[in-house]
């Protein structure tokens, strides 16, 4: 802000001696500077030029001090001291000092316009935003043609201060006037309407962020987030699964498109992915992937590789409801040893205790499966525990009915 400010600065005071030099002859004028007035500006310009800021200061200050100063040349000197305060960064007194300009009445109107842009400037570089909008929002009236920066300084401050509503119009306008709009500016009318819950919005112009920018990972991942949010899963499957084939990504990006998939009754495609993503480390080896995997695989009719999966990662966490799944599996496939195995490990766990229906069940089918590897020993013991569970109470029975009467025929037999 400072060397524009400076550049102003000397702008400015050309402005003044040109104007001095045309309107000689003009005693009346009320934009006619002293020959005092201009004389000390045309050697304060000098000075600011070396950037001897606090010189110009000294010589302003001192130069205010006078009873005789008019009107015009108090509100020019203020002027000229905003600069100076400028130049040496200090925004408070080079607010102060603008606003002494204004406030006398005695500027011009195109200067005065000018200065209100600077003052807001200022405040909002200060961050006193709300403040610095007022005088902002008095300038946007008496312009006819703002620029993209204006805009853009409008929409930071509307942001600052969380008026997302008043900041959406004039980030719009900021990317709308410029020949090159930079990707924050996108990035700023994008939180905006996310503040607002303009979904659609963000989603149009998120497609449009994704052509300027295509490999920014978050673009597409956001998209695909925001279509959902629109209803429109079919489009953000779309846009997750080009942005999977293109590597972006990864870790609960994997997860959330395998999610996906699943709701959208894909369960192959989701057991894929997530497989892939374990065996190439971009998905975390957790209980929760891990069961997510495993109902992929089940959804899609491959019981076989859930128990791969199950048979590789259960050891890893020790899980009772892991093993207890595992040993399921094996009791549909009806590999009774491996089922006997995989539920032995689930039965044996504590945690088992806390997980009352699947306890049940557990001792129920460790009690067939050991009835079926011919085990009638751990089969009594297995659903005899299952009796004393109310929901596997009537199978248990039916269970162990088999047993006696398998025996009793054995006995009979052998006499």
């Amino acid at each position: 802000m400072c060397s524009r400010l400076i550049i102003l600065s000397i702008l400015i005071f050309a402005s003044y001696l040109a104007q001095a030099d045309e309107q000689a002859n003009e005693n009346d004028n009320q934009y006619l500077l002293t020959k005092e007035t201009y004389d000390l500006l045309n050697e304060v310009r000098g000075v600011m030029e070396e950037e001897y800021f606090q010189i110009a200061i000294q010589k302003l200050n001192g130069y205010l001090g006078k009873d005789t100063i008019k009107p015009y040349d108090t509100a020019v000197v203020y002027q000229t001291l905003g600069y100076a305060y400028n130049g040496l960064n200090n925004y408070v007194l080079s607010i102060e000092s603008f606003v002494k300009a204004t406030t006398a009445n005695a500027l011009p109107d195109n200067v005065t316009h000018e200065l209100d842009y600077i003052i807001a400037q200022s405040l909002i570089h200060t961050e006193e935003y709300t403040q610095g909008l007022s005088y902002l929002d008095k300038w946007f009236e008496n312009e006819p043609s703002p620029s993209s920066e204006s805009h853009l300084l409008a929409a930071t401050a509307y942001y600052q201060i969380n008026q997302f509503k008043q900041m959406i119009p004039h980030a719009k306008s900021a990317i709308k006037k410029s020949d090159a709009p930079q990707q924050s500016w996108y990035e700023l009318l994008l939180a905006g309407y996310y503040e607002t819950s303009m979904y659609k919005d963000a989603a149009l112009l998120l497609e449009k962020m994704i052509i300027n920018y295509p490999d920014n990972d978050s673009y597409w991942l956001q998209l695909a987030a925001v279509y959902q949010q629109n209803r429109q899963e079919k489009k953000g499957l779309a846009v997750s699964e080009l942005a999977y084939e293109k590597g972006m990504l990864k870790g609960n990006a994997i997860i959330q498109l395998a999610q996906t998939y699943l709701y959208l009754q894909m369960p192959l495609k989701s057991a894929t992915i997530l497989e892939t993503g374990l065996n190439n480390g971009q998905v975390e080896v957790s209980k929760i992937n891990i069961e997510l995997l495993s109902n992929s695989w089940l959804l899609a009719h491959e019981p076989e590789q859930a128990a791969i999966l199950l048979n590789r990662f259960a050891k890893d966490f020790d899980d009772a409801s892991l093993y207890y799944k595992l040993g399921h599996i094996y009791v549909e496939l009806e590999d009774w040893n491996n089922a006997k195995n995989a539920l032995e490990l689930a039965v044996s766990g504590h945690a088992l205790k806390n997980l009352q229906d699947l306890e049940s069940n557990a001792w129920l089918l460790l009690g067939i499966s050991s009835y079926h590897q011919k085990d009638t020993l751990r089969s009594r013991q297995a659903l005899d525990k299952a009796l004393g569970f109310k929901e596997t109470r009537e199978q248990a029975a039916w269970w162990l009915e088999q047993i006696e009467e398998e025996s009793a025929k054995a006995s009979n037999s052998k006499t």
